[in-house]
């Protein structure tokens, strides 16, 4: 880890992506965060796997124009992700009204979800840039009409993409199994993330 930059642009809003950074990464790095602000909907490949990567991609080029003189200077990383849900074969994104997100979480039920989340590490001083893709499930039994009120009134279902919030109290509760680690479903899979900052630092 000695070897990395000391300094990490997450070019997300997601403050479930900065906590997973922050905890992972934050001892050894300084974590700034930086919001690509593309249009994600401009943006559409015909599987969910080629789709987060793309908008990972996309999302790292936008980070990388905005940057400051200071941070172009910087030996920085840049790190951005994207994540979907495939549920059947449909690939969900955020929901885009309560009424989706309520369909969303009751199709759940006594049913699997997979979670695909890509990345994409990108060195400012060297412009090498790697990116992968991880796909988790989660498979999950009864899910009570209260439950889904309650992830709701959270209100952090609306932003997450399926609207799939899996380490909320009540709905963690009705998970029978999980094929993956908490950090790749939330949106940022550490273990991913750590391989890719290796392979940029090695082509350099």
């Amino acid at each position: 880890m000695e070897a990395f930059p000391k300094l990490i642009i997450l070019g997300s809003s997601s403050k479930f992506r900065r906590k997973v950074v922050s905890e992972n990464l934050g001892p050894t790095f300084n974590v700034e965060t930086l919001s690509p602000d593309i249009d994600e909907k401009a943006i559409r490949r015909d599987t969910a796997e080629d789709l987060v990567e793309a908008l990972s991609r996309a999302k790292a080029d936008a980070v990388r124009s905005k940057l400051s003189p200071a941070q172009l200077l910087y030996n920085a990383t840049i790190i951005t992700g994207d994540q979907v849900v495939r549920f059947k074969g449909e690939i969900r994104e955020k929901p885009i009204s309560p009424e989706e997100n309520a369909m969303f979480l009751q199709s759940y039920r006594n049913s699997t979800v997979e979670v695909v989340t890509g990345l994409c590490v990108d060195s400012v001083k060297t412009g090498r840039r790697m990116a992968g893709v991880e796909v988790e499930r989660v498979t999950y039994g009864s899910i009570p009409d209260d439950v889904v009120a309650a992830v709701m009134a959270r209100g952090d279902s609306a932003h997450c993409c399926g609207g799939l919030v899996v380490e909320d109290p009540d709905l963690s509760k009705c998970i029978v199994s999980m094929e993956g680690t908490l950090d790749a479903i939330m949106g940022l899979p550490v273990a991913l993330l750590l391989r890719l900052m290796k392979e940029v630092e090695e082509t350099q």
